[in-house]
C-alpha cells in the first residue's frame, strides 16, 4: 500500500544546502548519508536521502535539475514516492504539458495503485455521508477553507466526516459532523474505516502536492464515490477517482481530454472559497510621484525559476523607479538569496533595490501587503492562496495566464474580481504590462479602490454561496448513483 513519508519536512535549510553542497561534489547519495551521520543525523533510508535532494532542489527554484534527478532516482531505485515526485516537481517545470503529467500519472497508477474492478453501492442514508481526507486543520487553509467548507455541506443537508491525518488531534465533533484523528492508522487501516463509516462520497484534499498524501486510501475502492478536490486540479491518473471539481478558467471542456476523472463544473470551483476575516485594513498607499513604485511576489520558492527572475530584472530595469520585494520561507537558505543575486546582478539591477523577506504570520504578512502597489504571479504555476491574499488586502496580482490549470489559477481569481485586464497571455505581455503600471499610478490606484469595495462579494470569499452549489452537486451525485447504479452525467454537474 502506498504511503508517504515525511523525512524532509524535518531539515533546517542548513542542513538542505549542505546536502546539495555534499551532493554535487561527490554526485554520490551514499557519501551525502556518511556526511550527515557525521554531522549528528540518524542512520537514514536511501530512499529518504533520494527524496530530500530532489525536494531540496525544487524548493530552491531548481525545478528542472529536480525532475532529471527524480527521474534518475527512480531510474535506480523506483518507488511510488518517487515516482510521485516526478509529477510532483514537473508541475513547475517548463517541460510539463498536459498530456505529459496525464501519461505519467496513468503511468503511476499502472505500476503502484493496484485497483481493482470491485465497485461499493452508496448506503441510501437520509443525509449522504462525506468524507474529507486531509491534513490540513492547523494552517490557514483549516480555518478558512476546509472546515467552513464542512460548515457548508452541513448545512445543506451532508453530514461529513472529517479525517484529519496530520499529527495533531481535534475535538469538535457534533451531530452531522465527526472528526476521526487518523494519523496513526496505515492507508489500509483507514480505508477499512471509511467502509466501516459508510461514506458515500469520499474528497481527497491533499492530492498528491502536499508532503503527506493518502493516496492508497485512494487506490483502494474506499467509498462509492471518490472525488478529487482543492489541491490538485490535474488528474490523479486512477480509474478509482470518479469526479473532480473545476472552474471554466482553469479547465476549460476542451481540457477534459486531458483527465481520466468526469468533471463537476462549479464557479470558483477549482480552489474552493475562503472565509477570510478582515482583520487587517485594506491600505491604498497614498505616494508621491518621487516614491518606488513596489512589485512584490509572495509565493513560495519552488514556483520561482530563473526564467522568471530574469523577466523581474527586465522590469525592474525598465521601471528604474521600482523596487521588488520576494517574501517566503525559503530565502532563509543561502542558495536562494544566491540565486536571486546572480539573476539580477546579471541585469546589472542594484540589489539593494530587491527586499528579501523570510516567513511570518499571516497577520504581518497582510499587513505588509499595504506598503505594496501591485503583485507579480508566478510562472508557469501560478499562485494560489498567495494571490487571494493579496487581492483580500486590495492589491492587485498581474498574472502570466497560459496552458494547463496550473497556469490559470490566477487568472480564474482575476477574473472573478473582475480585473481580467491584468491576465496576459506572453512573457512580452507580461513585462510590457508591469512596466505600463509603474508608470500610471493611477490605473493601479483605481484598481485597488475597485478591489477594495467590492472583493468581499468574490465568489472567492462567499463560501456561504459556493458550498450550497458543492453540497448541491454531491446530492445529486449520491441520488442519481443511486437510482441508477451508475455516475450522473456530466451535464447534471454543472451549476
Amino acid at each position: 500500500m502506498v504511503e508517504s513519508r515525511n523525512f524532509y519536512l524535518n531539515l533546517p535549510s542548513k542542513v538542505r544546502d549542505y546536502m546539495l553542497d555534499v551532493f554535487e561534489a561527490s554526485d554520490d547519495v551514499r557519501t551525502v548519508q556518511k556526511k550527515l551521520r557525521d554531522i549528528g543525523s540518524p542512520k537514514l533510508h536511501m530512499d529518504d536521502i533520494r527524496e530530500a535532494l530532489v525536494m531540496s532542489y525544487s524548493d530552491c527554484g531548481e525545478s528542472e535539475l529536480a525532475i532529471e534527478l527524480a527521474r534518475l532516482f527512480n531510474e535506480q531505485s523506483p518507488t511510488p514516492n518517487m515516482h510521485n515526485l516526478i509529477l510532483k516537481v514537473m508541475l513547475a517545470s517548463w517541460s510539463y504539458t498536459q498530456q505529459r503529467f496525464l501519461d505519467e500519472s496513468c503511468e503511476w497508477a499502472r505500476r503502484y495503485a493496484e485497483q481493482s474492478d470491485e465497485a461499493l453501492s452508496l448506503h441510501h442514508h437520509e443525509r449522504p455521508r462525506v468524507g474529507l481526507v486531509c491534513d490540513y486543520g492547523s494552517t490557514v487553509f483549516g480555518n478558512n477553507a476546509i472546515f467552513p467548507m464542512a460548515g457548508g455541506l452541513i448545512e445543506n443537508g451532508l453530514d461529513v466526516y472529517y479525517y484529519n491525518f496530520e499529527d495533531r488531534e481535534y475535538n469538535a465533533s457534533g451531530d452531522h459532523f465527526i472528526i476521526a484523528n487518523v494519523h496513526a492508522l496505515t492507508s489500509h487501516q483507514l480505508s477499512e474505516r471509511i467502509r466501516h463509516d459508510q461514506i458515500d462520497v469520499l474528497i481527497d484534499l491533499n492530492g498528491r502536492l502536499r508532503d503527506h498524501h493518502r493516496l492508497g486510501v485512494f487506490c483502494r475502492r474506499s467509498a462509492p464515490i471518490q472525488v478529487n478536490y482543492f489541491n490538485l486540479v490535474g488528474t490523479m491518473g486512477m480509474k478509482n477517482y470518479d469526479y473532480m471539481i473545476v472552474d471554466d478558467v482553469q479547465v476549460p471542456v476542451a481540457d477534459e481530454r486531458y483527465y481520466l476523472e468526469k468533471a463537476i463544473r462549479l464557479p470558483c470551483g477549482v480552489n474552493g472559497a475562503f472565509s477570510f476575516t478582515r482583520d487587517v485594513e485594506i491600505s491604498i498607499p497614498d505616494k508621491g510621484a518621487s516614491e518606488p513604485f513596489i512589485f512584490a511576489s509572495f509565493n513560495a520558492f519552488f514556483k520561482i525559476n530563473t526564467l522568471l527572475l530574469e523577466a523581474w530584472a527586465e522590469i525592474l530595469q525598465r521601471a528604474p523607479h521600482s523596487k521588488l520585494v520576494i517574501k517566503c520561507a525559503e530565502t532563509e537558505r543561502d542558495r536562494v538569496i544566491r540565486k536571486i543575486a546572480g539573476v539580477f546582478g546579471k541585469r546589472n539591477v542594484d540589489m539593494s533595490r530587491i527586499i528579501i523577506d523570510g516567513w511570518s504570520s499571516l497577520d504581518k504578512m497582510r499587513r505588509q501587503y499595504g506598503k505594496v502597489d501591485l503583485c507579480l504571479d508566478t510562472f508557469p504555476y501560478s499562485g494560489g492562496s498567495t494571490t487571494l491574499n493579496a487581492l483580500w488586502q486590495g492589491v492587485p496580482v498581474l498574472t502570466w495566464c497560459g496552458d494547463g490549470w496550473r497556469a490559470r489559477s490566477s487568472a480564474s481569481m482575476l477574473t472573478a474580481a473582475g480585473l481580467e485586464e491584468l491576465v496576459v497571455f506572453s512573457r512580452e505581455d507580461y513585462i510590457e504590462q508591469a512596466v505600463a503600471l509603474a508608470e500610471a499610478r493611477s490605473r493601479v490606484t483605481a484598481m485597488r479602490r475597485h478591489l477594495a469595495g467590492t472583493v468581499a462579494e468574490n465568489r472567492y470569499f462567499r463560501p456561504d454561496i459556493v458550498y450550497v452549489d458543492l453540497a448541491r452537486a454531491l446530492a445529486c451525485l449520491c441520488e442519481t448513483a443511486g437510482k441508477s447504479g451508475v455516475a450522473a452525467p456530466n451535464h447534471m454537474m454543472t451549476s
